[in-house]
Order: C-alpha cells, then sequence, then structure tokens
C-alpha cells in the first residue's frame, strides 16, 4: 500500500464513501418522512370523513362544509404529492446506496490489497459512474431529512465514517 497511485485510489474511494453514506442515510431519513406525511394525512382523511358520515345528522351545515372540504383537500394533497410513491422511492435509493456503500467497503478492504493500480483505476471509474447514476435517478433529499442524516451521523449514528 506504499505505492502513491494505491493510496490516491484508496483516498477517493474513501470520499466517495462518506458521501454514500450521506446518501444512504438521507433517503432512509426523507423515506421515513414521507411515511408520516402519508399516515398523518391519511388518517385526518379518514377521521374528517368518517365524522361526516356517523354524525351527519347532529352536525351543523358549517361543520359538515367544513369536513368535507377538509377532506377533498386532503385526498387532492395525498393525489398531488403521492407520499407513500416518495418514501418507497426514497427506501429504494436508500437499498441502492447501501448496496454501493458494500462495494466500496470490499474494493478498499479487499481489493486494493490485491491487483494492480489499473485495475483499481477501472474498479474506482466504475464506482463512481455507480454513485452518478444513482445520484441522477433518485428523488432529491429533502432539506429536512439531510440535516438530519447530518445531526444523526455528527452524534456518532454511523461513527464508522471516523476510520474513513
Amino acid at each position: 500500500m506504499s505505492n502513491p497511485i494505491n493510496r490516491a485510489i484508496k483516498k477517493r474511494a474513501n470520499e466517495i464513501k462518506v458521501d454514500v453514506i450521506y446518501s444512504k442515510k438521507g433517503h432512509y431519513n426523507a423515506a421515513s418522512i414521507w411515511d408520516v406525511v402519508h399516515y398523518v394525512l391519511g388518517i385526518i382523511t379518514v377521521s374528517a370523513t368518517a365524522i361526516i358520515g356517523l354524525k351527519n345528522s347532529s352536525l351543523d351545515h358549517k361543520s359538515i362544509v367544513f369536513l368535507a372540504l377538509l377532506s377533498a383537500t386532503l385526498v387532492s394533497f395525498m393525489t398531488f404529492l403521492k407520499p407513500q410513491e416518495k418514501a418507497a422511492e426514497h427506501k429504494q435509493a436508500g437499498d441502492d446506496f447501501d448496496n454501493l456503500l458494500q462495494v466500496i467497503s470490499n474494493f478498499v478492504e479487499v481489493d486494493l490489497l490485491q491487483g494492480n493500480d489499473e485495475q483499481h483505476s477501472k474498479q474506482l471509474a466504475e464506482i463512481v459512474d455507480i454513485k452518478t447514476k444513482l445520484n441522477k435517478n433518485s428523488l432529491p433529499i429533502p432539506k429536512i431529512a439531510y440535516l438530519k442524516t447530518k445531526k444523526g451521523i455528527n452524534k456518532g449514528e454511523a461513527s464508522y465514517t471516523e476510520e474513513v
């Protein structure tokens, strides 16, 4: 590992590894947030609709209109925002970044101990290409999910980043 090219390849792979860790955790946090949005909108919608159905005779006209409009508005939000789909897409992206993280870890901890600089450079280029494609095909990580990720990593949730 005293070869300067090999050290440079390992350094670059470790930089990518840290970025992938943030992306993975960011997508998982985004999926969690969208799941909460989905459940909150769904529960409020179902509750408002149920109240209209169950208490229709005892509610005044304004309350019925308000609950009906609330239900319609929330259903529109669910249709437009598609929180369940976004949660699933972020979860899949998190899984894809997790898979890439395993590839990078194997590359740094095993592959760099064997082979030559040309093979290692080629493998690193493949890793960069995979990461670029994942970034292009993934939904953007919302700022709130990024901040939650950064806070969690700084608190030690991914302490293995310190080894990088």
